[in-house]
């Protein structure tokens, strides 16, 4: 491989397509639903983001796939933080991330579209990493995020569509995905792949609209309430950059940043919700 063409580029429309190993940083940096809206802020040093290795197979057994607007160095911290979310319960200090470049919003719009409906080089990436990965009789546990949703089913099609290849020992958590779960669902049952949940936000627009997997009138007024904030705000409270750890967590956090009035739209679906505020 030739390193000067992978790693992180300036501007990030210069990175390209690519398999990296990322490390843990800070174990005290361990996502969780207790931590303040002020250690939310520093998830972003729970991972070395300046020393991502370059791979050409997977070689830890934890791997993910990022979403839009990700250059190289916010998707190796902020998916190793979905990583953490998704298996609470596993100890890890490094794991596999495939890189999904961003160029611009608009791009990577175009992106998700041409998933959709074809077949992107970053689907074709992630389809050849899995069946290498299954070939070789490896145990991996993915999260797709956003984007990554949307790079996954398109991948998955080409799984099923192009070989033989099971992925029986491959799991993978859903985040926030930018496509219809229960369709990924579908693909994945045709490769053996396992989904142990889908993870979203009730606030967040990508899955609720974009992915289509909520059309109903509560979840359009929701979404384009807290439209600016997914495109705007900070991560703790932006519904769609973080892991959701439940909207209990997600009032507290807008809370604590001083984002009142957002902060009582959430509280007033948790009281029609029945859903306790603490």
């Amino acid at each position: 491989m030739d390193d000067n063409l992978l790693g992180s580029k300036n501007p990030s429309r210069f990175e390209r397509t690519a398999l990296y190993k990322v490390s843990r940083m800070d174990k005290s940096k361990r996502i969780n639903s207790n931590m303040s809206y002020e250690e939310i802020q520093t998830l972003n040093k729970s991972w070395d983001i300046t020393n991502v290795l370059p791979l050409s197979s997977l070689n830890t057994p934890f791997a993910a796939i990022n979403g839009m607007q990700n250059d190289l160095t916010k998707a190796a911290w902020l998916m190793g933080v979905h990583l953490d979310w998704a298996y609470q319960n596993y100890q890890f200090d490094s794991y596999c991330l495939v890189h999904n470049p961003t160029e611009d919003f608009l791009h990577d719009l175009w992106e998700c579209g041409w998933d959709k409906n074809f077949t992107s080089l970053n689907a074709n990436h992630l389809s050849a990493i899995m069946v290498q990965a299954a070939k070789r009789g490896k145990s991996i546990k993915w999260v797709a995020h956003s984007q990554g949703g949307i790079i996954l089913l398109s991948a998955l099609k080409v799984i099923s569509e192009r070989t033989n290849t099971r992925l029986t020992n491959q799991q993978v958590a859903l985040h926030s995905i930018g496509t219809k779960a229960m369709e990924t669902q579908r693909w994945a049952n045709k490769v053996g792949l396992k989904i142990i949940g889908h993870n979203a936000n009730p606030f967040d627009i990508v899955p609720n609209l974009a992915g289509g997997n909520d059309f109903s009138i509560k979840s359009l007024d929701r979404s384009i309430r807290f439209l600016p904030s997914v495109i705007w705000s900070n991560n703790a409270v932006s519904p769609h950059t973080l892991p959701f750890m439940g909207i209990q967590t997600y009032y507290r956090h807008l809370t604590e940043a001083g984002k009142h009035r957002r902060a009582s739209w959430v509280r007033q679906y948790m009281i029609k919700n029945n859903i306790s505020l603490v």
